[in-house]
């Protein structure tokens, strides 16, 4: 599905797209990650986590925070889509915390030189990432070229450079991966 579109100044024939990532990888499967999820929802699995009643829950977050470790409580919001963060939610009927987001001391110390708020913000940022992409808010460019038949005028598209799998909306970051330059082209 496109999501944006532009065409190049003095040949629409030729348009750049950001479009939503159709296959996307669950990036907490598919890529390495420092964050460790300790929850009590019986309906969400995570890699990395650990799950059982409020009181194991409470028992480990306490545990890896007098072990030095990070520990970030963990909010999840159900209603319509499932959203995650670190920090509550305002509505106070459909969502609520599941439990606690954690990286221990001995990764902090090997791989956020021993500084707990470095590791308190790459458990935000990958808590992020998770909920963004149980929402679809994956997205990827493309250049498209339109060709039209000299023979029977039907369109159709060639698809040259191409990238997927941007978490987020921040399409700034995508078209400066893209080296897409704002001058030469105007939305479609």
């Amino acid at each position: 599905m496109i999501v944006k579109e532009y065409h190049k100044k003095g040949d629409r024939t030729q348009r750049f797209r950001i479009l939503l990532d159709e296959h996307p990888e669950d990036p907490w499967r598919a890529f390495d990650h420092y964050t460790e999820v300790i929850h009590c929802h019986s309906r969400y699995e995570f890699d990395g986590e650990s799950q059982g009643d409020q009181e194991f829950v409470q028992a480990e977050a306490i545990a890896v925070r007098k072990a030095g470790g990070a520990v970030l409580p963990l909010f999840l919001y159900e209603h319509g889509n499932s959203v995650l963060a670190t920090e509550p939610f305002s509505c106070p009927w459909d969502s609520g915390q599941i439990g606690y987001a954690v990286i221990r001391k001995e990764v902090i110390d090997k791989d956020f030189e021993g500084k707990v708020e470095l590791a308190e913000a790459c458990i935000r940022a990958e808590i992020q990432t998770l909920s963004q992409y149980w929402n679809g808010e994956v997205y990827g460019w493309a250049y498209v070229e339109l060709e039209e038949c000299s023979c029977c005028g039907v369109e159709s598209e060639d698809v040259g450079d191409s990238c997927w799998g941007f978490y987020g909306a921040d399409f700034e970051n995508m078209l400066s991966d893209a080296g897409f330059n704002p001058d030469e082209w105007e939305e479609a």
